[in-house]
């Protein structure tokens, strides 16, 4: 009888523990479950608070980089933009198409003009009469007619100082852009006489953000609002309006 209790009593000791160490090896199993979770949570939130601030660095080097080109380009046409100002307010260039002496001071001064600005190719005045007078001399077509020309037009509609979008040149035969100046009389500032051109290469503008790189292999790419490349390693890309997979074959961000 004393065995039957002894065996009893051990058997019951028995599942007691097993049912406390059930039970602690549960609590073990989900406290290590919090944990884990817990740190997955938080290497979550690292793993996206880093892309957010790497995300962010990007765009504020990629504003700066832009304000940094944006800059330098501004600066190289204001001075084109100024110096082809001065000479559409100069007497001889007004009264060009008029007076024959003044036709040749303002020769002289286009002559001036081209050796102080080594990137014009061409400087020319269109005028209401259709002449052209234009530095250096280039032979045009006969039937020529600057009014008739995009330069002119837009130069003359919206009175001011304009740029043109890229062309082939008819004199050069290359890729150009222009900008026009609308010309007026000198005692009747009302009356247009034509319309002073300046000519810059689009090859030329290549060379201009030569010091500004992208990442660490990267190719600066500038276009003008119609899609048209004024700016590309690739010289066989400028002028050109590429399509997604030739922009993405041809250079590298990072």
């Amino acid at each position: 009888m004393r065995r039957d209790n002894h065996r009893k009593a051990t058997a019951k000791s028995k599942n007691s523990k097993r049912i406390r160490l059930g039970i602690r090896g549960k609590l073990i199993t989900i406290f290590i479950l919090i944990i884990f979770l817990s740190n997955l949570i938080l290497g979550l939130g690292a793993y996206i608070t880093s892309i957010n601030v790497v995300k962010n660095q990007f765009e504020d080097s990629t504003k700066t980089l832009a304000d940094e080109i944006n800059r330098e380009i501004n600066l190289y046409f204001q001075r084109f933009e100024e110096g082809a100002k001065f000479m559409a307010s100069d007497s001889n260039v007004q009264l060009a198409y008029v007076d024959e002496e003044c036709a040749h001071w303002m020769m002289k001064s286009f002559e001036n003009f081209i050796d102080s600005y080594g990137d014009v190719t061409n400087i020319y005045l269109g005028t209401k009469n259709g002449d052209v007078f234009i530095y250096p001399k280039t032979d045009l077509p006969p039937d020529f007619d600057p009014r008739k020309r995009d330069w002119y037009m837009e130069a003359a509609n919206n009175r001011e100082l304009i740029w043109t979008n890229p062309y082939i040149d008819t004199a050069t035969k290359e890729l150009v852009i222009t900008a026009g100046v609308p010309v007026y009389d000198n005692i009747d500032s009302s009356k247009l006489v034509g319309v002073l051109g300046i000519d810059i290469k689009l090859e030329t503008l290549s060379k201009l953000p030569s010091n500004i790189t992208v990442g660490k292999e990267g190719n600066l790419i500038i276009y003008d609002k119609e899609g048209t490349v004024l700016i590309h390693k690739n010289k066989d890309l400028i002028g050109e309006i590429p399509s997604e997979p030739e922009i993405i074959g041809s250079y590298k961000i990072w």
